[in-house]
């Protein structure tokens, strides 16, 4: 680990990037199930807007200093309806988001994406490779009940929601134009650079498509095994030059997510999730850091649990984050 730190500092040094703080991004936009038609020709995509109603989760993030956690100095940038200048939602949001990862690692900063949903990931991992440049390999690990890597091309569903895509787009399987000149990612990255645990609820076209690329899949009991987990983790880390850590929420027990949008079985204990972000965090690779799913603005139902939840979450990656 101490050798994977020292390359770390020495290519932030080559860089001209200085030890920084945490750049948080905390997007305004609830989920709204964007989706893309497959029945038309041209596809047609609708990205409507829908703003919370009820109180959320950033806000007991930072009532609480969640963000202090990280034991640096916090810059928080919030995606609110300015940020898309008249673009439609699904190009204008993914545009400004992979544009504050790209400046917030240009100023030396550690990325935390504290909200949102998990269609975002591509517009993460574009602006990563915006800042270190197209001759660094990003590695991506990620943590969800699904692998989400559905193809709009090939899918036999004549609707294909953005939250099924994300790791396909980031792949390169789907979606080409889209990532490019939305989410900033010009080259994909590759499937023997991911890592993706648990996949649970993942159907037979999820796997095929992980296999199809070449990605690593630790199943439920793989990922609850510790030593397991470790060996994949620190595999990938020293394969790469950066990392990016992506969890959503539907990997916990439900007992931990009443106010969930939907209905997803299985899952694991908070304090093992919380272990496995640890072993990441603490590779000395991780250049950004995102937690989705948290809020579906369903507050009556449960939220202020959920939020904790996700406080979890996002407080073992912070404290345990080893320098890049």
């Amino acid at each position: 680990m101490e050798g994977q730190n020292e390359k770390g500092r020495k290519w932030k040094q080559e860089q001209g990037m200085e030890a920084g703080g945490l750049t948080v991004v905390e997007s305004s936009f609830c989920y709204h199930a964007w989706r893309i038609n497959r029945s038309v020709t041209p596809w047609k995509v609708t990205s409507e807007i829908k703003l919370f109603q009820q109180p959320r989760d950033v806000e007991l993030y930072r009532r609480e200093r969640t963000y202090e956690k990280a034991g640096r100095p916090c810059r928080i940038v919030t995606l609110d309806e300015s940020c898309l200048a008249g673009r439609e939602p699904h190009v204008g949001l993914f545009q400004s988001l992979s544009d504050a990862v790209y400046d917030g690692i240009q100023r030396g900063d550690r990325i935390l994406v504290s909200s949102g949903y998990c269609d975002l990931a591509p517009a993460v991992a574009g602006g990563i490779q915006r800042a270190v440049g197209m001759n660094r390999t990003i590695g991506v690990i990620w943590i969800d009940a699904h692998s989400d890597n559905r193809i709009v091309e090939t899918s036999e569903m004549e609707e294909v929601r953005f939250v099924s895509i994300p790791v396909s787009v980031m792949c390169g399987q789907t979606m080409e134009e889209w990532r490019k000149t939305a989410c900033g990612l010009e080259a994909p990255v590759e499937g023997r650079h991911l890592l993706v645990s648990d996949g649970r609820m993942n159907n037979q076209e999820f796997d095929e498509n992980l296999q199809a690329v070449g990605a690593k899949k630790l199943n439920s009991e793989e990922f609850e095994d510790e030593e397991i987990w470790k060996k994949a983790v620190q595999e990938l880390a020293e394969q790469v030059d950066v990392l990016y850590l992506s969890v959503d929420a539907d990997i916990l027990k439900k007992e931990y997510l009443p106010a969930y949008e939907g209905e997803v079985p299985g899952g694991h204990e908070l304090s093992t999730v919380e272990e496995r972000i640890r072993t990441v965090m603490e590779t000395g690779k991780v250049l950004a850091f995102s937690v989705f799913c948290v809020d579906f603005d369903r507050y009556e139902q449960g939220g202020e649990q959920m939020y904790r939840s996700g406080q979890r979450l996002i407080e073992a990656g912070l404290e345990s984050w080893k320098g890049i």
